[in-house]
């Protein structure tokens, strides 16, 4: 049933690309975030295809516990592809909420202020990054001191758990 519905998208598709041409089609973004759908559901198909495949032509076993699989079985790669696809298919309700005498006044001033927030997104990183580099130009003596205070410790677990706790997390962590 899914697949029914995966080859009349890419249908669809088709037939605005050939109606359309290819320079119109590729300059409307909203075109090929459905060109991206449809690449990752066809990419999904195929790699069940391909552990079907695997199963059926090379006898490989068609169970076994998902903690010992390849970290790139075809399974868990469609699956993967399969999420990333349903979230730019929900991303095509964006493209319908313009419509929408509610959403659609929101829609379009979010889309002109996206340029601002991202001015203010750069400099609240930049920011940010200044703080960071001052305070480890004030910190960096400390640390080197605290990893010798460390070094030169000799305690058994049972006589000094407070310090050991320090020195092998917070001591260690920051200085090497």
């Amino acid at each position: 049933m899914s697949l029914s519905f995966v080859v009349a998208f890419v249908w669809q598709e088709i037939k605005k690309l050939w109606t359309w041409g290819i320079r119109v089609y590729i300059t409307d973004m909203w075109h090929l975030l459905e060109f991206t759908t449809n690449s990752l559901y066809i990419s999904t198909i195929a790699m069940r295809f391909v552990a079907w495949f695997r199963v059926n032509f090379y006898k490989e076993p068609a169970f076994l516990n998902r903690s010992i699989w390849d970290p790139f079985d075809p399974i868990l790669i469609s699956e993967c592809l399969f999420a990333a696809a349903n979230i730019f298919s929900t991303l095509k309700l964006v493209y319908i909420f313009t419509v929408s005498p509610q959403l659609g006044p929101i829609q379009i001033s979010l889309g002109r202020m996206l340029n601002d927030i991202m001015k203010f997104f750069c400099v609240y990183v930049l920011v940010l990054v200044a703080f960071a580099f001052g305070l480890n130009q004030l910190y960096w003596f400390y640390a080197q001191q605290r990893s010798k205070r460390c070094d030169d410790v000799m305690f058994t677990l049972g006589e000094g758990k407070d310090l050991y706790d320090y020195c092998s997390t917070r001591g260690s962590y920051f200085t090497k």
